[in-house]
């Protein structure tokens, strides 16, 4: 077991990240990459237990997965939390190899889970609680093929670089036009990484850590009293 994952597993998560969150995985030794990948891997089996915890309290309120607040049904829904897609590491390499290289810990994240998306609609739930959403790796896919054909006609320095979809905003997450998704600019060759457009100003694992430790809803002030007082036990990570 490496320094990393030990020092994790004792309990000391955020140092861990903040120690390996900046690193260039590509640039460090090899014992040293096998360390941070395991931390990595152990950071998303927690996120996919604490996910499981807060999608099946909201299911035994009556919370209705992959409805909009109006009503309207979610496109595309399949279900609050999804296992990984089985062609992961080809759709991986695929992105790889057209928009450079992808953060550690967002392909971590797809291998152990292809997505999470809780929005839903529940009685008096406050309004832009901005569920806990991460895209599949398939809708990273269909926006490079978008992005490619506006490189393609108005050229990189008009465009810009590529931006992997994360999340809906809030706005859009209650089925209300709003602005640009939150999103990580691609290529990225650090563990962790940058998530722009998202109102924390914080990293895929901090914003993760910041939504699951509001029981799924970074976007309100308090957490909706029925969600609470089911006192869910989540994991560190």
């Amino acid at each position: 077991m490496g320094e990393y994952l030990s020092q994790y597993l004792a309990g000391d998560t955020h140092q861990v990240w903040n120690a390996i969150g900046g690193l260039v995985y590509a640039e460090i030794s090899s014992h040293i990459q096998s360390d941070v990948l395991a931390v990595c891997e152990e950071t998303m089996r927690r996120v996919h237990q604490n996910t499981e915890r807060i999608a099946s309290a909201l299911t035994s309120l009556g919370y209705q997965f992959g409805v909009y607040p109006d009503g309207q049904e979610v496109q595309m829904f399949r279900g609050p939390l999804v296992g990984p897609d089985p062609s992961i590491e080809s759709k991986i390499h695929t992105l790889a190899a057209s928009v450079g290289s992808i953060p550690l810990s967002l392909k971590a994240f797809w291998k152990n889970m292809d997505a999470i998306c809780l929005i839903g609609k529940y009685p008096d739930w406050p309004t832009y609680s901005d569920p806990l959403t991460v895209d599949p790796v398939d809708v990273a896919l269909e926006e490079m093929e978008i992005w490619q054909e506006l490189v393609k006609e108005n050229g990189l320095g008009e465009i810009g670089p590529f931006r992997v979809p994360i999340s809906p905003d809030k706005y859009h997450k209650d089925n209300v036009s709003g602005g640009d998704w939150y999103g990580i600019e691609l290529p990225c060759s650090t563990v962790d990484v940058p998530l722009s457009g998202e109102p924390h100003n914080t990293t895929f694992i901090d914003y993760l850590r910041i939504a699951i430790g509001a029981m799924g809803f970074p976007g309100v002030s308090e957490i909706p009293m029925p969600l609470a007082e089911l006192k869910i036990e989540l994991v560190n990570f």
